[in-house]
């Protein structure tokens, strides 16, 4: 029977782009990954992929970010027997799915829509999954974790959500999260301002009028923003994979492509 998504608020909607994407990717022989649970949503829902088909740099992409998130996503539960991933404005992503191995839990947090969505079409199939409605912008769901897990250690994960916020907005979560979280780790992926500033080519593309409006050039300037936090790793797309990219992975050398997105591992000491 085919499901109807409602969704009121936009940006939780361009969760659609990524199921696809990685649905897409699921199909192809020398696939990345495999998400059993993107093909079988993408086969119920009663939405229009097909405007996706022909988006092979940004499908490449979300591929290339899956498959890195979810990699250090198993390095960081097979670390420590209190390890616990946070994953912030989860959508309809499936990584638990994809990257358990009987290892440490993990938190799946988005807007109480989302999540009864979640609930009927893909609900959590183990007690080290579940499931917590919560604006990753509020800081309730902060104060229940440190309640129900003191003793966590604890990555969280921002998989194409920053870029929707202000800037306000994104310096007001990480500082918090570097003020009660020690020794935790934040991955996310970032923009660059020319990226955010062409947003409107992203607009026209995706058919659906949700814009990015924050971006930073220097990642060292995150670091300003809570004397805490400390950059560890930097991720650049075009040098990954360079058989998938062709001629495109040429791009990593020109900064305005090869800076335009990029994955980033932030530590607070």
């Amino acid at each position: 029977m085919k499901k109807t998504l409602s969704f009121s608020n936009p940006i939780s909607n361009t969760s659609l782009i990524s199921l696809w994407m990685r649905a897409y990717e699921s199909h192809r022989p020398n696939g990345l990954f495999k998400d059993h649970c993107a093909t079988r949503l993408v086969e119920q829902l009663p939405f229009d992929f097909s405007i996706y088909h022909d988006e092979y740099i940004t499908q490449t992409c979300i591929a290339l970010r899956t498959e890195y998130f979810d990699a250090i996503a198993k390095q960081h539960m097979r670390a420590s027997p209190n390890a616990l991933l946070v994953n912030l404005g989860c959508g309809l992503d499936a990584r638990f799915q994809r990257t358990d191995r009987g290892k440490g839990s993990q938190i799946d947090l988005d807007l109480p829509d989302v999540i009864a969505v979640r609930n009927e079409l893909m609900p959590a199939t183990s007690s080290r999954n579940t499931y917590w409605e919560g604006s990753l912008l509020e800081t309730e769901w902060m104060d229940r974790l440190l309640k129900e897990y003191p003793d966590a250690d604890l990555m969280f994960m921002l998989e194409g959500v920053l870029m929707y916020f202000e800037e306000e907005q994104v310096r007001n979560l990480l500082a918090e999260l570097a003020h009660r979280f020690e020794d935790a780790h934040i991955v996310f992926d970032i923009c660059s301002p020319l990226t955010v500033k062409n947003t409107s080519l992203y607009e026209q593309m995706w058919q659906a009028p949700v814009p990015f409006v924050w971006g930073v050039a220097n990642l060292k300037e995150l670091e300003h923003w809570h004397p805490r936090l400390c950059l560890k790793e930097v991720v650049y797309y075009f040098n990954r994979h360079p058989e998938r990219w062709g001629w495109y992975s040429y791009w990593h050398h020109v900064p305005k492509f090869g800076n335009a997105t990029r994955i980033v591992h932030y530590q607070v000491q």
